[in-house]
């Protein structure tokens, strides 16, 4: 790793992104990554689209229309609505500690609409 940059920090954690060095062909620049600041422990989340980066109060990261949980053993993509522009993003900005309700912000042509998502 040849620098990072982290974007939010909770209870014991960050989320941000190490930046590799040199880049290669099968890993990007730049890979969003959680570090837990007891340990100083890095731990990559290659599989995650890494845009509009936050971690909730109750430790969910999200990365616009990703979720991955406290713990990183889960990460789930909540749908963009129908009708959403495709040239704006939909992004997700508050997690509850359950995981079952997730609010956001979907952009449409015309507006931006906050947006709930529910889970049974």
């Amino acid at each position: 790793m040849a620098a990072a940059h982290a974007a939010a920090v909770h209870g014991g954690h960050a989320v941000g992104f190490a930046f590799l060095e040199p880049p290669t062909d099968s890993d990007p620049t730049q890979i969003p990554a959680r570090w837990d600041l007891d340990t100083g422990k890095i731990t990559t989340l290659r599989s995650v689209e890494a845009k509009h980066m936050r971690m909730t109060a109750s430790g969910w990261i999200t990365f616009g229309t990703t979720i991955v949980s406290p713990e990183l053993d889960r990460a789930l993509r909540v749908p963009v609505p129908q009708g959403a522009d495709p040239d704006f993003p939909t992004y997700v900005d508050w997690v509850s500690e359950d995981g079952r309700t997730v609010i956001g912000t979907t952009s449409y042509p015309d507006r931006f609409v906050s947006t709930v998502w529910s889970c049974e």
